[in-house]
């Protein structure tokens, strides 16, 4: 592939997990719906760049988060 698609992962405030995808073409990034991965996405960037995404491609975002899952599994005890 010429022009990777860069997949952004980050929290909000209320610390929900958000995916965003970066448009090689103008860098612009639109936020993913954790639950289309299983389907696939797609959608028309703001430049007219077209992102037809389909499940397969989208395997390492769900490998990826189930490594986070898995490292946000803490537990803390308190003094109280």
């Amino acid at each position: 592939m010429d022009n990777p698609v860069k997949i952004h992962f980050r929290c909000n405030p209320q610390g929900c997990i958000i995916l965003s995808i970066q448009c090689p073409t103008c860098n612009e990034q639109q936020d993913l719906p954790i639950a289309d991965l299983d389907s696939g996405i797609g959608f028309t960037c703001k430049c007219g760049e077209d992102f037809p995404i389909h499940a397969e491609t989208l395997k390492p975002v769900a490998r990826e988060l189930d490594e986070l899952h898995h490292l946000i599994q803490r537990t803390i005890e308190l003094p109280i």
